[in-house]
């Protein structure tokens, strides 16, 4: 009976230490595989009216996904905040801009990453940037708002008064301007003519024209752009002349001139276009110039013209081109000589 009692007590003495063993072990292992993020590369910072654009690369998480990012600034020479302010919205996110500062201070940044762990170490500080209204505009678009506004020979000393105050304005001849950023006409709220022809723009940002609702005049042609967002002259609802000839563009969006309704001059000539969406002229009641030449189409809707009030109409060099749609005998087009047919719908 002793003997017994005591293999009985060894056994119950021997499990119970060895099941606790275990256990700390697997969470000894499992914190010590987890770690906060490591630090951040020092971020990019890009200046613009009011806000600073803060861009990064995501670090290494630790083990456990990082759940935000928070930065803090410093003002001027001042030290940095002592606060942190959370970015909000997703983890994932790698920019963001930060709004509500003003213009003529100069800030930097810091970033951090979190994750369940902890803090990640802060990133090394930003340059340097001054905020302004117009000198962080595209090099191009700046120094012709400078020269726009008389009296002026200084980005810096802009108000909203002056660029409230400019009617016309002119970046052309420049094959090196690929591109133009967001916000470089802002404020420019009674500009009636904006040429950007004969330059290098391979593409436009969605919301350039945004609020120019005064424009009358646009001029486009001669660049290398392959594309139009949707809705980029969804704002442009005084535009009478739009001139697009001389890019490469394949295909226009559904609707791209639906709100332009005073629309009376649109020269496409000269690009790549091979077919156009249904209805796109619908709205644009007063269109009486419309100008397809030199382009790869090779039909063109029934109806497509119904709406407008044409005056002239040039398809000449659709060498693909051997239907048309309704004509009104109001107005001769330029055709190339051939026999076509009746476009269906």
């Amino acid at each position: 009976m002793a003997a017994t009692s005591l293999l009985r007590c060894a056994a119950f003495v021997l499990l119970l230490p060895l099941t606790a063993a275990s256990s700390s072990s697997a969470r000894a292992q499992t914190n010590s595989a987890n770690t906060a993020p490591a630090v951040l590369v020092e971020p990019t910072v890009a200046a613009g009216n009011l806000q600073v654009t803060l861009t990064w690369t995501a670090p290494a998480n630790g083990g456990s996904a990082s759940t935000r990012y928070e930065y803090g600034k410093k003002v001027g020479g001042n030290a940095f905040e002592n606060a942190w302010t959370q970015i909000p919205n997703r983890a994932s996110l790698t920019t963001y801009t930060v709004k509500g500062h003003t213009n003529g201070t100069g800030y930097r940044f810091k970033l951090r990453p979190v994750n369940a762990i902890g803090d990640g170490a802060e990133s090394p500080e930003t340059n340097a940037v001054t905020l302004s209204l117009v000198c962080n505009r595209t090099e191009a678009v700046r120094d012709a708002i400078v020269a726009a506004v008389a009296g002026k020979s200084s980005c810096s000393t802009i108000t909203d008064t002056d660029l409230a105050g400019i009617t016309s304005l002119t970046v052309s001849g420049n094959a090196s301007l690929t591109g133009l950023k967001s916000g470089d006409f802002d404020g420019l709220s009674a500009l009636a003519t904006l040429n950007l022809h004969d330059n290098g723009l391979a593409s436009l940002p969605g919301d350039i024209f945004d609020d120019l609702s005064a424009l009358n005049s646009l001029r486009l042609d001669g660049n290398s752009l392959t594309a139009l967002p949707s809705g980029v002259f969804n704002d442009l609802s005084n535009l009478t002349v739009l001139t697009l000839f001389n890019n490469s563009l394949t295909a226009l969006p559904s609707g791209v001139f639906n709100s332009a309704t005073k629309l009376t001059r649109l020269r496409l000539g000269g690009n790549s276009l091979t077919s156009l969406p249904a209805g796109i002229f619908d709205n644009n009641t007063a269109l009486a110039n419309v100008l397809l030449g030199s382009n790869s189409l090779t039909g063109l809707r029934a109806g497509v013209f119904d709406n407008n009030p044409l005056t002239e109409l040039n398809l000449s060099g659709n060498s693909a081109l051997t239907c048309l749609p309704f004509i009104p005998a109001s107005v001769t087009p330029t055709l190339d000589t051939r026999t076509y047919s009746a476009c269906g719908a």
